[in-house]
């Protein structure tokens, strides 16, 4: 008994010895200042570079305007609700692609690294809600050096390239066009959501590799 009880002793230690070290690592992002960093993005760029484990990046209720770029691995995000976590921007592809080689910058959440885990927040392309009529503007890449945008277009909340062991839990995608949740990696891509609501145009979910959606609604 003296030895089971050691035992126990022992393992209760560790658990809330790594639970420790574990909260410790976690980085709060909060609007107000309240937290570790303002943004998302600050807080991402924080890391280094290279990883072996999950850092845990946690996001505080309110609406961020910013666009997302995660090229590092091992990284979650992870905020307080879905419905008030919300990250948010405003961009058509095609005006992306007048000025940019690839579509990396193109959606809200824009993903290199890999072992990424979003869980409870909200990805917003608002463009097609913000613009109801045809928008013309100059695009030197085209033939015609001009372009013209419909409010129903390509717009993407969330896209990655090489990103794979992507797990999604309890998040809402949300656009107004084409390809709103995009992963694609055809080779090696594996993305796993849970419990998730995408809504969009055609192709609103796009994945391109192994992709399993389970309890979600489209």
């Amino acid at each position: 008994m003296k030895l089971l009880k050691k035992i126990a002793l022992i393992i209760i230690t560790v658990f809330f010895t790594g639970a420790a070290a574990f909260a410790q690592k976690q980085i709060v992002v909060c609007k107000d200042g309240k937290g570790d960093f303002k943004t998302i993005q600050d807080a991402i760029n924080s890391l280094p570079a290279g990883a072996k484990e999950q850092r845990i990046i946690f996001i505080k209720k309110g609406t961020y305007n910013e666009k997302i770029f995660i090229d590092k691995d091992f990284i979650t995000l992870k905020g307080e609700n879905e419905k008030n976590t919300i990250i948010s921007i405003s961009l058509a592809r095609d005006e992306w692609r007048c000025e940019n080689a690839d579509d990396y910058g193109t959606a809200t959440i824009n993903l290199k690294g890999s072992d990424i885990t979003l869980e409870n927040l909200s990805f917003i392309n608002s463009y097609g809600k913000d613009n109801w009529k045809e928008k013309n503007f100059t695009c030197m890449v085209d033939a015609s050096k001009s372009k013209t945008i419909r409010p129903d277009a390509h717009q993407m909340a969330l896209r990655s390239f090489a990103t794979t062991r992507l797990i999604v839990k309890n998040c809402i995608f949300r656009a107004y066009g084409g390809d709103t949740v995009s992963p694609w990696n055809t080779e090696d891509g594996m993305y796993y959501f849970k419990d998730c609501i995408m809504e969009g145009g055609v192709d609103f979910y796009c994945p391109r590799g192994w992709a399993y959606a389970e309890g979600c609604t489209f």
